[in-house]
Formats: C-alpha cells, sequence, structure tokens
C-alpha cells in the first residue's frame, strides 16, 4: 500500500479528482440556487449546516416545498453520492504527495493520508440520513435528526483535520524544499 500511495499521488492523478470535485461543487451551488428561488432567501444543502434539530429541520422542509424537497433529494441521493469518491481520492492523493515528499516514499507515515476515508464514511452515513429524512417528512422522528446531526458534525470535525493537515503539511514541505534549495546554492 506505501509504494501504491507513493506511485500514485502525482498531478497525473490528482488533477482528475480536483476537476470532479470542483464540477460537483458547482451542480451543488447550482442546486442551491434553485431550492433558493423556491424558498425566496438563499438557502443551503443540510450537508452544510454545522448540525440541526428536528424544529430546524421541519421548518426547511416546509420552507423547501415539494418541488425544493425533489431538488435536494436529487443532489443526495445522486450527486452527493458521486462525491465522496471525487473529494475523498483528491485529499488522500494530496496527503500522499506531501507525506512521500516530507519523508520518504518508504515511509509508513504515508499511510496517514487514508485519513479521508473516515470523512467518506460520515458523509455516506449522512447522506443516507438525509435521504431518510427526505422521504419520511413530515413523519420526522428526533431520533432520526439528531442522529444526521451528529453525522452532519462528525463529517465536519473530520474535514476540519484534513484541512489542517494539509496546511500543516503543505507548510512543512515548502520549508524543507526551502532549506534544500538554500543548501544547494550555498554549495
Amino acid at each position: 500500500m506505501i509504494q501504491f500511495l507513493a506511485k500514485i499521488s502525482n498531478w497525473k492523478f490528482i488533477t482528475p479528482f480536483f476537476l470532479l470535485t470542483a464540477f460537483l461543487l458547482y451542480l451543488f451551488l447550482e442546486g442551491q440556487k434553485e431550492m433558493s428561488l423556491i424558498v425566496g432567501e438563499s438557502v443551503t444543502l443540510i450537508d452544510l449546516w454545522k448540525g440541526y434539530n428536528l424544529e430546524e429541520i421541519t421548518t426547511f422542509f416546509e420552507q423547501l416545498k415539494p418541488e425544493g424537497r425533489a431538488i435536494h433529494q436529487q443532489l443526495t441521493g445522486l450527486n452527493d453520492m458521486i462525491f465522496p469518491f471525487a473529494y475523498g481520492p483528491f485529499f488522500i492523493l494530496i496527503l500522499a504527495f506531501l507525506l512521500k515528499n516530507i519523508f520518504g516514499k518508504n515511509s509508513k507515515w504515508i499511510l496517514f493520508s487514508l485519513f479521508p476515508i473516515l470523512t467518506m464514511s460520515a458523509d455516506y452515513l449522512e447522506n443516507f440520513n438525509t435521504l431518510e429524512m427526505l422521504k419520511s417528512f413530515p413523519n420526522l422522528t428526533e431520533a432520526m435528526v439528531n442522529q444526521g446531526s451528529s453525522f452532519t458534525e462528525t463529517k465536519d470535525l473530520f474535514s476540519l483535520i484534513i484541512n489542517f493537515l494539509i496546511v500543516l503539511l503543505g507548510t512543512v514541505w515548502i520549508v524543507k524544499m526551502g532549506k534544500n534549495y538554500l543548501a544547494k546554492k550555498g554549495k
């Protein structure tokens, strides 16, 4: 696994996953625009909320009306089922690239690049829960909503950790490259 991650963590593999991630984000934004037109004010997908309760979800689904709920269901059931397979490999490859270039191609540290799999898992749990809430509306239960909120909060925490790691490792890599450059220039 270490050699495989080291081999594929390059821009030839990173770029397609970046482009797919960007395209799906565009589709999400377009869907949100459509939902916002139905509601009459700016709305965001449940995935982007920091957490929620039964009253907030009930109010949101009522505001969306059947047309907006159908859009949300389509975005969650199709686009957001593909999305983890876009951003997950993108983040895995970015982290593997940075870890490989900091610690070397054969370092076991590269296995930490697999951390985004936890985010992907939480995202799928959240998606299935969101689809269940949309299907069950107006018969939502407190347990169903709390579970969905928990999955969203977990996904957000894992995403924050990934972003922190990318910034931290990116900084370390740039400093390492700078030191190597100065050492070569000084000889």
